[in-house]
């Protein structure tokens, strides 16, 4: 499948961490196709680990889970993590990452389609 660009953007990269403890950490993703993505990250999660990577900073909105492939070292207290989603990545995901196409927020769309109640 072949891989596109994504624009310089945040995503949340999510994992259970041993002891059931779920950590989350802000990455920045790199790369993205419908079977899988790269990021970049500060502290990576560990090879073969299932990770959630979520649209959305600071409030995950549109998550989809993976596999992590693979973890190397990019530079300096910086690692590249290459995933694999479990299912193919849904369009508007992949717009979103592509395309810097805010993801659906429900809340949004009431408040526009209200305009601006709440409701």
């Amino acid at each position: 499948m072949p891989r596109h660009k994504t624009r310089p953007f945040q995503v949340w990269l999510g994992w259970n961490q041993t002891g059931a403890t779920f950590q989350a950490s802000s990455a920045r993703m790199v790369d993205i196709s419908r079977g899988g993505a790269q990021l970049l990250i500060v502290d990576p999660p560990n090879p073969r680990s299932k990770v959630w990577i979520c649209l959305g900073k600071p409030d995950p909105s549109d998550c989809v889970e993976a596999i992590v492939l693979d973890v190397r070292i990019a530079r300096r207290n910086v690692w590249t993590v290459r995933v694999a989603f479990r299912e193919p990545c849904p369009h508007p995901f992949f717009e979103a990452a592509v395309c810097v196409v805010p993801p659906y927020d429900p809340r949004i769309a009431s408040l526009l389609e209200n305009g601006g109640e709440e409701g």
